[in-house]
């Protein structure tokens, strides 16, 4: 533990074999000016970013029209690197084909579910706590610039108190918000390799349009939602206190 508190890590691991980390619901500190944010209903967060081995073995079973694997095998040169470069729609896509192959629910999180994620409750700026980040920590541009992404998990140091890493440098993560009217501008969070510790942290953001742009050093982290998850939100949307878009992704961020 460094500079706060550690919770316990609580990993499941979904009917594919891939890990996702506990974040139970409660308040937390959100953002640069630490506002008091509230999420009311617990979730699954992965254990690490999607990897290029994840993302090809998706495309070639779906025939998604995906052509730039050899872009991808530059930045992200070996089969555990993080999936990069994709836009919004194809995290999606992904995300809504684990939910056809599994029958469960998968999706982007939202800003307040990634920062919760990236940072607990305490408000750090950094997954680990308050020391500024080093190469030790994670895969940045510090001093050294950097083209190429890290295999997942190869920063222990980079882990949240949940359990989650990497949530911070290697590469950008998509979540579900958008800021424009017309839904084309969405969020994405935690720096990469080219940023230096001005972006690797738990506060900044960035965004992208149009939604179909295939960004460089941008990749895909899921919200994963076992039954007993999701019949809690279904039963929150049928309270009112949530909403469910037309495309079937819950707005899981309650206050």
């Amino acid at each position: 533990m460094q500079n706060g508190y550690w919770a316990q890590s609580i990993i499941k691991k979904d009917t594919l074999g891939q890990e996702f980390c506990y974040i139970p619901a409660g308040t937390f500190l959100y953002g640069k000016e630490h506002v008091t944010s509230r999420i009311l209903s617990p979730f699954y967060m992965s254990r690490f970013p999607i990897t290029n081995i994840q993302f090809r073995h998706f495309v070639n079973e779906t025939g998604y029209a995906y052509e730039l694997f050899d872009v991808m095998d530059q930045l992200s040169a070996a089969p555990g690197c993080p999936a990069t470069p994709v836009s919004w729609q194809n995290a999606k896509a992904y995300a809504r084909w684990l939910r056809t192959l599994t029958g469960e629910y998968y999706s982007l999180p939202s800003e307040e579910e990634w920062e919760l994620a990236a940072r607990g409750t305490d408000g750090r700026p950094y997954p680990w706590g308050k020391t500024p980040p080093t190469d030790e920590h994670g895969t940045f541009s510090i001093g050294t610039h950097r083209s190429q992404t890290s295999v997942v998990g190869s920063h222990p140091l980079n882990v949240s108190p949940y359990g989650v890493a990497d949530m911070v440098g290697n590469v950008w993560e998509w979540c579900l918000d958008e800021i424009d009217e017309l839904g084309e501008a969405h969020i994405m969070r935690g720096g990469s390799c080219v940023n230096d510790e001005t972006y690797c942290n738990c506060n900044s953001r960035c965004y992208e349009s149009p939604s179909d742009k295939r960004v460089l050093y941008a990749s895909i982290r899921l919200v994963y939602l076992p039954e007993e998850m999701y019949e809690r939100y279904r039963a929150a949307i049928e309270g009112g206190m949530m909403s469910a878009p037309a495309d079937g992704d819950l707005t899981r961020t309650l206050r």
